[in-house]
């Protein structure tokens, strides 16, 4: 990749191809990226709340 940076004149609308190719590239680097990190914040935050949830659970089975 040279240095071939397209200027703008203001006022020009970036063409949509360009939009497309940045909101792809966007979405794929989402995917790779935060799909992972949701997924373990999701585990992990689960696990807290039934680790919070599971004594009451076991207090009420071994009660009746």
């Amino acid at each position: 990749m040279g240095q071939k940076r397209i200027k703008h004149r203001p006022g020009d609308i970036v063409n949509k191809g360009d939009l497309q190719a940045v909101m792809k590239n966007i979405s794929a680097s989402m995917k790779r990226y935060y799909v992972p990190f949701f997924l373990s914040l999701f585990l992990l935050v689960g696990s807290v709340i039934v680790a919070i949830v599971s004594p009451d659970i076991l207090k009420k089975m071994t009660d009746t």
